[in-house]
């Protein structure tokens, strides 16, 4: 089964898992930002960040993780509500490896920070 990470607005991350089918990841990304999905690439990366389209309108929580990450790609935006971060590859998964190398990323770039990753 597939396997993505969702880094959740209050500051900690979990691992997604759904089947292979485009309408369960969907149905199970869905669920996690909780409302219609926009997707930003992060191509040096390798991921892609599916976040709550209307985050920023419906006044979602600062999420200070994805926010880290998205920056990372030399960019300005803040990033608000629960994300979800795969691959950019058909098959969206991160494996093991790649979560673990994730949070590696994430703690890397918030060191010195009052919000680690968790």
């Amino acid at each position: 089964m597939p396997t993505a990470l969702a880094l959740l607005s209050n500051g900690t991350t979990e691992p997604v898992t759904f089947s292979a089918s485009e309408v369960a990841a969907y149905d199970a990304i869905h669920k996690v930002v909780d409302g219609y999905i926009e997707i930003r690439d992060i191509p040096h990366l390798g991921l892609t960040m599916w976040m709550n389209e209307d985050g920023k309108a419906n006044d979602l929580p600062y999420n200070h993780n994805a926010t880290l990450l998205y920056r990372a790609a030399d960019r300005t935006a803040y990033i608000v509500g629960n994300v979800v971060v795969t691959t950019m590859q058909q098959s969206l998964d991160l494996t093991e490896q790649g979560i673990a190398s994730l949070r590696r990323l994430l703690n890397t770039l918030a060191a010195g920070s009052a919000n680690p990753v968790g």
